[in-house]
């Protein structure tokens, strides 16, 4: 064995014995690199989901090859949507449960550090403009903090084959790709984000309905009436007014109706000029400049001669329990979809009224979408709807003693002196001799006071004649001192006489008074509650709709916007007709 053969043994058995060394010294096996973070939170500083301000989304459309963004962030200490003209969202909880999901991510497993599987895995990110496929391009979700720094980002793509609540992520910049376990539901529909109850009423809560059957012929400026229809409920069942006799109310279209306003979906929101906001918080005797008026013709609203708004499709008012009532005008269709009806394709929320007719009347032209309606709402408080007012009770009358039950002795004391005796009672109808009087014959001759009979001191007056000062039956002021002149006494003092005696009031009559007046002020409270709630509720409902265009689906308005024809059918045959 040369030296050469040595070495090399000597060689083989350190690289044996260390290698043994280093497995036997280790209490786990090696980790490679790229799976070094696997397990891992994304953003292991994010841990408060209060902090989160803001969550912006861009969406890609593989059809139009355009990226949508879709904002939700807080302005002036309200949540808004910043890609719908800033409308007011309903977004606190709905970004606090994302952002706590976001904070709960993990790179569970690490599937690519190639770019080239970015498509085929659909992360590439939406915004890059220097890739040109369409394809495989994933939704971008940012959350930010109120200094706009990022809390969190992803780029969110295809679900993992096979593994259900999977989904390829990775970070913006960053090459390498997870499958990752989340169940975030991330929307992007402007639904999700808004208060859905629009009227912030419930169906049962509607008590009366008037539709304005109208609509407007825009090429002759005429308005087509087909009348109006008046619904009332009470006690649970609705009624019309003029029905007749053979026909009854489709209780079924009436009760999906009442849902339908409800629930009614906002599909979409258009800004009103700014200067159209304030006039239109109340609708009498309006007066509008010319921007403004053809911001409405644009939407299918119009001024009447006399100031009143009106509307292409009628109008639907609504009296609610809570003493509301709400006015819905069904103005111009809309077809599209996405971004075309949830905000339009304005690029300012200022934009000239032509500029906002000509975007709806292209996606109107295309065809291609749903069908939609604007629609325009105002609420007023009307107290009638709270019912009758409480009233209060009425006192019992305190009863006076019967004549029988006086003092005898007072009674016979004041027949035997002259001096208190009242006149004898005269009767019209019998002269001082006792004999009856007949008619008082014409005077053609004498004064028009006078008569030829009857009254001896001339002074009775004809039929239809006025009433002389003087008279008991005139001035109410003289007529006690005229009846005490008339009996030889000296008028009456000028404080009134004594009231007649009376007895007390009865014991039960009052104890209900009594009870019945405690509830009227508890009544009477809850009523002035009411009312002043309504004042409110009323109030802050027109500063809500003030602002804004409302965009509904066509389904709503047809549940809606009926006809007498819709809510009228013919009664049942009876049995041997």
């Amino acid at each position: 064995m040369n030296d050469i053969q040595k070495t090399s043994i000597f060689l083989g058995v350190a690289i044996m014995f260390g290698a043994l060394a280093l497995f036997t010294g280790s209490p786990s096996q090696p980790t490679l690199a790229q799976f070094s973070d696997k397990g891992e939170p994304f953003y292991p500083q994010f841990t408060d989901p209060a902090a989160a301000a803001s969550l912006e989304v861009i969406d890609y459309d593989e059809e139009s090859g355009t990226a949508t963004p879709f904002k939700v962030q807080v302005r002036d200490g309200r949540w808004t949507i910043p890609s719908h003209y800033n409308y007011p969202a309903d977004g606190e909880d709905r970004l606090a449960t994302t952002a706590a999901s976001v904070i709960d991510l993990a790179k569970d497993v690490v599937q690519s550090d190639r770019l080239q599987d970015h498509e085929q895995l659909g992360v590439i990110d939406p915004l890059d403009a220097t890739i040109s496929t369409l394809k495989g391009r994933g939704k971008r979700v940012a959350l930010r903090d109120e200094a706009g720094a990022i809390l969190a980002e992803f780029i969110i793509g295809r679900e993992v084959e096979g593994r259900a609540g999977f989904r390829y992520v990775r970070i913006p910049q960053k090459k390498r790709t997870y499958a990752v376990k989340m169940e975030i539901d991330i929307s992007t529909r402007f639904a999700d984000w808004i208060e859905t109850n629009l009227l912030d009423v419930q169906s049962f809560d509607i008590n009366s309905v008037q539709i304005q059957d109208y609509s407007i012929d825009e090429s002759t400026g005429r308005v087509i009436s087909q009348g109006a229809i008046s619904l009332e409920k009470t006690n649970s069942e609705w009624s019309l007014s003029d029905l007749p006799p053979e026909k009854e109310l489709d209780t079924g279209k009436i009760n999906t109706m009442t849902r339908a306003l409800a629930g009614i979906t906002i599909t979409g929101v258009r800004p009103k000029p700014a200067g159209l906001t304030s006039d239109l918080r109340t609708e009498d005797n309006l007066t509008l400049d010319l921007p403004a008026q053809l911001s409405l013709q644009s939407k299918g609203y119009f001024i009447s001669q006399d100031g009143r708004l009106l509307s292409n499709e009628g109008e639907v008012s609504i009296g609610t329990a809570s003493g509301v009532r709400y006015t819905l005008r069904f103005g111009e269709i809309l077809v599209g979809k996405g971004m075309e009806v949830s905000a339009g394709t304005e690029t300012d929320a200022t934009d000239e009224a032509a500029d906002d007719e000509a975007t709806d009347i292209e996606a109107t032209d295309s065809g291609e979408g749903t069908e939609n309606r604007y629609l325009f709402v105002t609420a007023e408080f009307d107290e009638t709807l709270l019912g009758t007012k409480p009233l209060a009770p009425v006192m019992p009358v305190t009863p006076t003693i019967p004549e029988e039950k006086i003092d005898a002795s007072e009674s016979n004391a004041s027949t035997e002196d002259p001096e208190t005796q009242a006149p004898p009672e005269v009767n019209p109808e019998v002269n001082p001799e006792g004999e009856p009087e007949g008619e008082p014959e014409a005077n053609p001759g004498g004064n028009p006071g006078e008569s030829t009979g009857g009254d001896p001191g001339g002074t009775q007056e004809s039929e239809g004649d006025p009433i002389t000062e003087g008279d008991p039956g005139g001035d109410p002021d003289n007529t006690e001192t005229e009846i005490a002149d008339a009996a030889g006494q000296d008028p009456p003092p000028d404080s009134p006489p004594d009231p007649p005696p009376t007895s007390s009031p009865d014991p039960e009559a009052m104890a209900a008074y009594e009870a019945a007046l405690e509830q009227f002020v508890k009544d009477l409270q809850a009523w002035n509650e009411q009312v002043d709630a309504g004042h409110e509720l009323a109030t802050g409902l027109n500063d809500r709709f003030a602002p804004w265009y409302y965009v509904i689906s066509a389904g709503d308005f047809q549940n809606i916007r009926l006809s007498r024809d819709d809510l009228v059918i013919d009664k049942p045959a009876e049995d041997g007709d």
